[in-house]
């Protein structure tokens, strides 16, 4: 699977751009702001429905715009299909694929899978437990549309909890059998979530480890782990309801699979507090190209990879090192962004890879060829 044209109408700072696309490699250059970041985005949106940076639809559309619209043909090889995603003020968000709009737009997910390599990966590391369940739900949703199903229904269920145990408080009455018609939904819904988080994460956590001994050149120990209060799913009724008293003061539901974390750790020590900032990103990138190799595993297709200035803080060593990993035979497409076109030019040159490079200037493509 490739993208082989991106059009955009007044998403972010684009009023109007059409790129036609490199099958392998497309190299996004130019200053900071100019709008490479953005490209990145919108084929993200492309993908999941969605922007991976602002998850405000109606902000990413251009100022004082009433809609943006982006529109993509992929090639797959059943054919070439043609997808657009549609935001307008007022209005809902439109999904199409070939001119057929979604009864729920859930259902694209999965279908055009990507990966994203961002400066704010490190959030994961810094970041409390909801951003790395959000990573790792992002993962399983496009493996699985029954997972994605399952989580949507377990946080809706569980909003409508919070807000009937705040009612509770505040109105200072309890109505135990309404609070029990979600409970029984939210454990079912949760016992799925967690058997599955913890079948995939069997498979994960080996090709993470080993992307990241490909990246460091096995000079550094690293794990993954997944911290749960669920160690045997029959636990998971009893201690919800044990709970119950303690959720009642503190107006939340203070158990279930949303409570859930993953431990990073180098050398057995927290990798956030005795990780180096380039040994960090180097982490983080390790479970991008893990996530990568699981997409491929389920998905009939390979994954596209986006890599939005992923050079910063890391040395020339895993720079060269990791473009060797990406660009292995299973790559898909790649797109890259860099404020150094030299760099990205004798990157390219170094590794004997042929590319496609966008000069971008504020909002637009300034030039393009190839090396």
């Amino acid at each position: 699977m490739f993208l082989k044209e991106l059009t955009l109408y007044n998403f972010k700072n684009y009023e109007s751009a059409q790129l036609a696309l490199h099958p392998t490699i497309n190299c996004f250059v130019g200053n900071n702001g100019s709008g490479k970041t953005n490209l990145l985005d919108a084929i993200y949106y492309l993908s999941l429905t969605k922007s991976a940076f602002n998850p405000v639809d109606l902000q990413n559309i251009r100022y004082e715009q009433p809609h943006f619209v982006i529109e993509g043909s992929f090639e797959l090889p059943t054919g070439v299909q043609k997808v657009m995603c549609a935001v307008q003020i007022g209005e809902r968000k439109v999904v199409k694929v070939n001119q057929q709009a979604y009864e729920k737009i859930a259902q694209h997910i999965g279908k055009y899978p990507c990966v994203l390599m961002s400066p704010n990966d490190t959030d994961l590391v810094r970041e409390g437990s909801e951003v790395r369940r959000k990573f790792f739900d992002g993962l399983l949703a496009q493996i699985s549309q029954t997972y994605l199903e399952d989580l949507l229904i377990y946080n809706q269920l569980l909003k409508r909890r919070n807000t009937l145990l705040k009612q509770f408080y505040e109105r200072r009455f309890f109505d135990k059998p309404l609070l029990e018609s979600y409970d029984e939904p939210l454990v079912e819904k949760g016992i799925a979530i967690y058997k599955e988080r913890e079948k995939q994460l069997t498979a994960y956590i080996p090709l993470f480890e080993q992307a990241y001994q490909q990246l460091t050149q096995h000079q550094e120990e690293v794990s993954l782990s997944y911290q749960t209060q669920w160690q045997r799913a029959e636990d998971y009724p009893v201690q919800f309801k044990e709970a119950l008293p303690k959720d009642s003061v503190l107006q939340r539901t203070t158990v279930g699979i949303h409570k859930d974390d993953f431990l990073f750790k180098i050398h057995q020590k927290s990798l956030k507090k005795f990780a180096s900032q380039g040994q960090q990103k180097s982490f983080v990138i390790a479970l991008k190209l893990a996530k990568f190799e699981m997409l491929c595993q389920h998905k009939p297709v390979i994954p596209i990879l986006l890599m939005d200035d992923i050079f910063d803080k890391l040395d020339q060593s895993r720079i060269l090192q990791l473009l060797k990993i990406v660009t292995r035979r299973k790559l898909g497409q790649l797109f890259i962004t860099d404020t150094n076109p030299e760099r990205m030019e004798q990157l390219m040159k170094a590794l004997s890879l042929r590319a496609r490079i966008f000069h971008i200037q504020q909002g637009g493509i300034e030039r393009t060829y190839e090396v």
